[in-house]
């Protein structure tokens, strides 16, 4: 039996650094058994939106994921995201947050508890009554709160299903592997 606890990591590869980082600075050992992968949808949809739909008066991201789907529809259009001309940028969290600077897009809001309903009541108190115009690149299986709270409010959302999350087969034998041999 390995002298530190084993604590199993499930999320995809490509998401999974921070927490195994976390886990192993406080003395516990990470094992990677992700269950997920992340599919990224053809750009066009939300390129051809930028293109026809604009201006929008928020831009709204609730992971870096649909960051990455912004940046590819950026390219589609041969423009820069910083160029798009959207008056406020919201971020469901710090880490998304810093993939939005990433791309060179100015963050306007970020609110105290990082999730999607915080992130839409923090919107609907910046805007003091006044109804917006929302960008949503999201995941396709993506909680609706988000959405729902805006338009309940009177807002215009235009969410786009930019990438999906999938089941990754061999995570669920990898963590069955890990449990089997005690590692977790």
């Amino acid at each position: 039996m390995p002298d530190r606890p084993g604590v199993a990591v499930t999320r995809a590869d490509e998401d999974a650094a921070p927490l195994v980082t976390a886990l192993e600075d406080v003395g516990l050992r990470a094992v990677r058994t992700p269950l997920l992968r992340v599919a990224l949808a053809s750009p066009d949809e939300l390129a051809n939106i930028l293109a026809t739909e604009a201006p929008f008066d928020w831009l709204v991201c609730t992971s870096r994921h649909g960051v990455e789907a912004l940046a590819a529809a950026c390219q589609v259009r041969g423009v820069s995201p910083r160029d798009l001309g959207i008056a406020q940028v919201g971020a469901v969290g710090r880490r998304t947050a810093e993939a939005l600077e990433a791309i060179g897009v100015r963050v306007d809001l970020v609110p105290d508890i990082a999730d999607a309903l915080h992130l839409a009541e923090a919107m609907l108190a910046r805007a003091e009554g006044r109804a917006g115009r929302v960008l949503f690149p999201r995941a396709r299986e993506a909680r609706e709160a988000l959405p729902t709270a805006l338009r309940d409010a009177g807002w215009a959302v235009v969410d786009v299903a930019c990438y999906d999350t999938l089941p990754r087969a061999e995570g669920g034998a990898q963590l069955a592997d890990a449990l089997a041999q005690g590692a977790v």
